[in-house]
């Protein structure tokens, strides 16, 4: 590894220079990265040390981007199975990442740009929103960390805490009281109130609320399959 002043003139003949660090990874291939001042290039000359020697160094160059990282992620979620409702929230949430941050190579990230991404966010958005997609930004690193694109996921330590305004939440003017709920079951649709009673009295969440399609059934022999409606 080394550290050099490298000097070349533009077209117009104006003398520039710069500072280039000149190193190989564990893999034995080259890379250069270049710094207008000694101290940055310094720094990343430590850094890079450190992290070759330990395994963890990925060159900016042979690194993916957040969008190529967030292409991996739905993958991982379509081999794993995972809920249709599932994965179409997650393609939304991947496309707000890659609005911001889709170019970007992992390499180059760092946990003081992911805090400027999670401000943007909050400014940007409900807070709720905000801590959702930044949830699935660490999902995505995570993913890319796994496949061993990414040595660390940066956003591990950043986080969107709960919305202070809603702190104060009161039965009967901001959330239904026992009573109102049961007025509105008494008064919901004969087809409708099973599912509003489990919704209601279970907690549980939307996608288990989801009856699974029937399997198609057959009136007899010789006659044409049929699918019986949802009880919904």
């Amino acid at each position: 590894m080394s550290i050099r002043r490298r000097t070349w003139k533009t077209q117009s003949g104006e003398s520039r220079s710069s500072w280039l660090v000149d190193y190989r990874d564990r893999d034995g291939q080259r890379h250069t990265a270049s710094f207008e001042r000694r101290k940055d290039a310094d720094a990343y000359h430590a850094q890079v040390a450190v992290d070759v020697r330990a395994g963890t160094h990925t060159a900016p160059s042979r690194s993916p981007t957040v969008t190529e990282a967030i292409t991996d992620w739905l993958e991982r979620g379509e081999t794993e199975q995972l809920e249709r409702a599932t994965l179409k929230q997650y393609r939304e949430l991947g496309a707000h990442i890659e609005q911001h941050l889709g170019p970007t190579r992992l390499a180059l990230l760092t946990t003081p740009g992911v805090n400027a991404f999670r401000d943007t966010l909050c400014r940007t958005m409900s807070r709720s929103m905000a801590r959702k997609i930044l949830t699935a930004f660490k999902g995505v690193l995570s993913e890319a960390q796994r496949r061993g694109n990414v040595a660390q996921n940066v956003a591990i330590g950043v986080s969107i805490g709960p919305d202070k305004r809603k702190a104060g939440l009161e039965v009967g003017r901001d959330i239904p009281s026992p009573a109102e709920i049961q007025r509105i079951l008494a008064a919901a649709p004969e087809r409708a109130r099973p599912l509003l009673v489990t919704a209601t009295l279970t907690g549980v969440r939307s996608p288990a609320r989801r009856a699974p399609r029937p399997p198609a059934q057959s009136r007899g022999r010789g006659n044409a399959p049929f699918r019986s409606a949802p009880w919904w």
